[in-house]
């Protein structure tokens, strides 16, 4: 073959590579214009988030749901976060009663029943059917406890206690008011409170404040309409009996000084009776100034129980006088002998002397033994303020 028989057939085949180059650039162009994939658009409560082609849901516990876009591998993950509450179900009935379950991802609440609700009965009478229940009065106590709340209702039980007057029942009440200047109500270490009334008892007298004598001096037990004076005898203990009719706290004990020496001490107290007789010592009370006239007192806090007892005054002067019952005008709560046969019975005050030494020392205890009957005038001259 020679050189010009070769060049037409090497130009073929150059065509024919070119169209196979050809043919091939058209097949990748025909594969770029071709889509990959469907796109989808993704949103969150209306808002866009992305627009991709795949979805990832990742399994999760809870209602609220958290989107990343993930282009890199053409989605978008979808996250259910755990313990977030969604919103309450229509069907909840009282959202304050409502409680969300982590656990479960779920509303715990009162929802409308298919059957009605619970009766509550008050003492067997049906009340109206509520979906909340309230406890009141200070009888109630509720606390939280862990999982539930629970109530505990102090004194609770079927019907009333009933109360009686005199043995006569009163109209049965939820409320016991005590009432009265004897009444001292306080509370107990929060368990209860407790009333204590001053002078009662079956049958007993009412307290002093019901019968008038508030705040009062008093000698208990005597009466009298006059008074006099009696000089001082140094030394000498006097023993005066006097009865409480009820159950008293006295403030005060004192004396009255009608004219005074300039010098001069007195010491009061009070003791136990022991048949007729002054017993152990209940109270000493303390001295006052005899140098001077005037109310003399002592403060005190003494709390005498129904029944006798015996005053007592001791002194270190001679020359000044306190003031007593007349003995020709009163009623003393005992009677006794008389200092002299034939004459009129007067109140029994005992006294001992030579007993200087418990104005300084203190009274004797239990009482020193007392000598014989005072005289008249020495009747009574301490007194007592409740």
């Amino acid at each position: 073959m020679n050189n010009k028989q070769a060049t037409p057939l090497i130009g073929l085949v150059i065509v024919v590579i070119l169209l196979i180059i050809a043919t091939m650039m058209g097949l990748n162009q025909t594969n770029v214009n071709t889509p990959t994939a469907l796109e989808l658009d993704f949103y969150k409560n209306s808002t866009p988030v992305a627009s991709e082609g795949g979805l990832n849901l990742i399994e999760g516990t809870g209602i609220d749901v958290t989107t990343v876009d993930d282009p890199a591998n053409n989605r978008v993950d979808y996250t259910y976060v755990v313990g977030v509450p969604y919103r309450l179900p229509q069907s909840c009935l009282d959202a304050e009663l409502a409680e969300w379950d982590t656990s479960t991802g779920m509303w715990l609440c009162v929802a409308a029943p298919s059957g009605g609700y619970d009766t509550i009965d008050d003492e067997d009478t049906p009340l109206t059917q509520r979906t909340t229940l309230n406890f009141a009065g200070a009888g109630v106590i509720c606390a939280d406890d862990t999982d539930q709340t629970t109530c505990t209702i102090v004194g609770g039980g079927s019907g009333y206690d009933t109360i009686e007057d005199e043995d006569t029942p009163l109209t049965q009440r939820t409320v016991l008011n005590f009432t009265g200047a004897g009444v001292i109500c306080a509370d107990d270490a929060g368990v209860q409170t407790t009333c204590t009334i001053t002078g009662g008892g079956s049958g007993g007298a009412p307290p002093l404040a019901q019968l008038g004598l508030t705040s009062s001096w008093s000698i208990p037990g005597w009466y009298s309409n006059a008074f006099g004076t009696a000089a001082i005898i140094d030394g000498f203990v006097l023993y005066f009996p006097i009865y409480v009719a009820v159950d008293t706290t006295f403030v005060r004990i004192g004396t009255r000084v009608a004219s005074g020496s300039g010098s001069g001490t007195a010491r009061l107290g009070i003791y136990n009776w022991n048949n007729g007789l002054p017993g152990t010592l209940l109270l000493d009370a303390g001295t006052v100034d005899l140098s001077t006239t005037g109310n003399k007192e002592i403060v005190i806090n003494q709390t005498l129980t129904q029944g006798y007892y015996f005053t007592a005054f001791v002194a270190t002067v001679g020359t000044s006088t306190i003031q007593v019952y007349d003995i020709n005008s009163m009623s003393p709560p005992v009677t006794g002998i008389a200092p002299n046969l034939g004459s009129t019975p007067v109140t029994l005050s005992l006294l001992v002397s030579g007993q200087a030494a418990q104005v300084a020392g203190g009274l004797a205890d239990p009482a020193s033994s007392p000598q014989n009957s005072a005289l008249g005038e020495w009747a009574a001259s301490v007194r007592l303020r409740n």
